[in-house]
């Protein structure tokens, strides 16, 4: 089956970065570091604080403890994950995943 261009289907998500360092998904979902422990990921589902530790300077550098999400389904674990990652990558900070 072809899609037309402008097909949102197959558009991967324009992210936008704030001034305080929340990055915003066109799909609605958004990604805040809170403090040197905790990544917020927020979508129409709700919020999920990420056990992570900082490493370096504030939002530039943290290791993510994918065990911190053992407690919700594994399909919403690995799209929390999926999309801190794709923040991440966008906003230039670097993440590396334990778990």
């Amino acid at each position: 089956m072809r899609h037309a261009p402008g097909d949102a289907a197959h558009r991967a998500p324009r992210l936008r970065t704030s001034l305080w360092g929340r990055v915003r998904s066109s799909e609605g979902w958004s990604v805040v570091v809170v403090d040197r422990l905790t990544i917020r990921y927020s979508d129409a589902v709700g919020d999920v604080d990420v056990s992570a530790e900082a490493r370096g300077g504030r939002r530039t550098g943290f290791e993510l403890d994918a065990e911190s999400l053992a407690d919700l389904p594994r399909e919403r674990a690995d799209l929390v994950v999926a999309r801190v990652r794709a923040a991440f990558a966008h906003a230039k900070w670097h993440l590396r995943v334990d778990g």
